[in-house]
């Protein structure tokens, strides 16, 4: 309000001074050129100016609407080109494919195109199948921005993958990999390819730069290492079981490859442990036992020492014994040993065992072990009780929760 105040003061003041001005002196203005000539008073002449400049002002400014209309209705204009690139966009993040590649298109033939509509029509493309148009897209985009290598490289690998082209997608990763080898979303579409081709000794090597980058969550990266790495053990040896000597060869090969973390992997030890009984190889399959569980004692690797038939059950059973000196509270150690002493035929030393596994737990396996071998003594009461006892653990731990289970256990 104040404002308004002063500028109605301001154009009164001038008024006054410009009618004060014409009063005192109309002025005078003769201009003559050639055969024109022009006469009047000077504020007139002033009034006729204002009056041109005006006029001037009036048609430049109409001339700049006309021409911002006639280029949004104008197909061929840039501006029309580049509100077709924005539709294009949007239509392609909506999966509208064939109406984003004529949109984009037109785009790309504007002055102010950019790579995101090559790239973005080379999408629409290779979604509607088009895969030769998606081609050009692509060298099109590579002639407009040659710097842009690996954006362009990034989208034509996906693209390729989408295809299932795997071994062109794998061509334009490895040559990005060259240049750009610590590049994550590089790293990450390598991974991708080699995960749809299942090479694992690829992803392998792979795998501490997936770490480094974070590329993938914790958890997923942790299930990933303990496939990969048991795959690796498994193909070496399924792919020479006619040959049990070049099986075995190639089996502690990948054995030896794997990185420390992965041979303390309990599920890889237990893989490595069940493919060298497999080719018949329990005696180097108890070493390694022994020394992993002397080195950290797990009760899972102790249940699968129980598991295998050395050259020596005595020795076994010695070696199984010595860890009681610091794991006496533990009832797979119990169940291990009565297993060992069953087979070596020390049937006292059996039960006793497998009694003191169900004293700290009573689990279905050794009510089993122990139900059996009273059965052959003739114990027929206790053992149907053991029996009995087994199959209602059994039952409950199919059909309870896994709370109510750990609960209960």
């Amino acid at each position: 309000m104040n404002r308004l105040m002063v500028k109605l003061v301001i154009v009164v003041l001038c008024t006054l001074v410009l009618g004060v001005a014409i009063s005192i002196d109309a002025g005078y203005v003769f201009i003559k050129f050639s055969r024109f000539e022009y006469e009047s008073s000077l504020w007139v002449t002033f009034a006729l100016i204002g009056f041109i400049i005006f006029i001037i002002w009036l048609l430049f400014t109409l001339t700049g609407i006309l021409f911002e209309v006639f280029g949004k209705i104008n197909p061929f204009s840039s501006e029309r080109k580049q509100k077709l690139g924005e539709i294009g966009m949007r239509e392609l993040a909506e999966g509208n494919w064939s109406a984003a590649l004529k949109h984009l298109k037109a785009a790309t033939k504007g002055r102010q195109k950019s790579l995101t509509h090559y790239l973005g029509a080379a999408q629409a493309a290779n979604e509607l199948g088009d895969y030769e148009k998606s081609n050009s897209f692509i060298e099109a985009a590579c002639d407009y921005a040659p710097k842009a290598k690996v954006a362009i490289g990034l989208t034509f690998g996906r693209l390729l993958i989408a295809r299932q082209d795997y071994d062109k997608a794998l061509a334009v990763a490895n040559e990005l990999y060259e240049d750009k080898p610590n590049h994550p979303l590089v790293i990450k579409l390598v991974y991708d390819i080699y995960l749809q081709q299942e090479n694992w000794l690829a992803i392998n090597r792979l795998l501490p730069a997936l770490a480094k980058h974070k590329l993938l969550p914790e958890n997923t990266l942790a299930k990933l290492e303990q496939y990969v790495w048991g795959s690796l053990l498994k193909e070496s040896f399924t792919n020479n079981k006619e040959q049990p000597v070049i099986a075995a060869e190639q089996l502690k090969k990948a054995w030896d490859s794997l990185p420390n973390n992965a041979r303390d992997d309990l599920h890889i030890l237990e893989t490595y442990i069940q493919l060298l009984c497999s080719l018949g190889n329990q005696h180097e399959a108890e070493k390694l036992l022994q020394k992993s569980i002397d080195k950290d004692y797990r009760s899972e690797l102790v249940y699968l020492y129980g598991q295998i038939k050395g050259n020596d059950t005595g020795k076994q059973i010695s070696s199984a014994e010595r860890w009681l000196n610091t794991h006496s509270d533990d009832a797979i150690l119990f169940l291990t040993l009565g297993k060992l002493c069953q087979r070596a035929q020390l049937w006292g030393k059996a039960q006793e065992y497998f009694e003191k596994s169900l004293q700290l737990k009573r689990s279905p396996e050794a009510c089993l072990e122990l139900a059996g071998y009273l059965a052959q003594r003739g114990e027929t009461q206790k053992s149907n009780q053991l029996f009995q006892e087994s199959l209602q653990q059994i039952h409950r731990s199919l059909y309870l929760p896994s709370a109510a289970k750990n609960k209960l256990d």
